[in-house]
């Protein structure tokens, strides 16, 4: 058995194991239940795929034998007013060579900076979510993941800090999409030669002085 669909299913838990001795399943989807934690994985060690979208979960943790996920999907998470979604950095290190999409919008997610270890990740998506901080929380994502292709931050607070998107795109090289836009080769030699030509004239205005 490759592919397990349990969507829609008022599945509560994940206990006891659920998947034990299932070595070979490289999909499986618990989409739209009221699962609160990631737990019984741990015989899923060929999983590429997991849908985990519309539950109430509040961290990402439960996957350190899951050494080959390439896609997770943990949007949408009914969570209560207060709480917010957390990453396990055991789960994080485990699936960092691997992952390639982390789609995780809607889900009252605060603090991102573990993701840094996710260093083989392409797209990520936190629209919706609450991310302010872009010294603390974003940059060491875009410092650290050299590969990441397509970022969506829409509508966290961190987006309407002054020169967002001018500081992504020039802190990553990699990003070709940014909140559904594309970035192009033009813009970020614009910003590039804007940055060079700002520190040339700082420089000759200090000699000056």
């Amino acid at each position: 058995m490759q592919n397990i669909y349990l969507q829609e299913n008022q599945i509560y838990t994940m206990v006891n194991d659920p998947f034990a001795g299932l070595h070979k399943l490289a999909q499986l989807s618990l989409y739209d239940n009221r699962i609160d934690m990631m737990e019984g994985l741990r015989d899923l060690v060929n999983l590429k795929k997991l849908y985990l979208e519309k539950n109430m979960i509040s961290k990402l943790q439960g996957l350190e034998n899951c050494r080959k996920l390439e896609e997770l999907y943990l949007g949408n998470q009914d969570l209560p007013i207060g709480c917010h979604f957390e990453f396990d950095e055991y789960s994080l290190a485990a699936i960092s060579g691997s992952l390639r999409n982390l789609d995780i919008p809607n889900s009252r997610v605060l603090q991102i900076k573990a993701l840094y270890y996710l260093e083989g990740l392409e797209q990520l998506n936190l629209k919706d979510n609450s991310v302010g901080n872009f010294e603390q929380e974003v940059c060491p994502i875009l410092q650290t993941i050299n590969g990441l292709r397509i970022l969506n931050l829409k509508n966290n607070p961190v987006t309407s800090i002054t020169k967002y998107r001018d500081q992504v795109v020039l802190l990553s090289r990699s990003v070709l999409e940014l909140d559904g836009k594309d970035v192009s080769d033009q813009e970020r030699k614009y910003l590039v030669s804007l940055i060079s030509r700002k520190k040339v004239g700082g420089a000759v205005y200090n000699q000056v002085k």
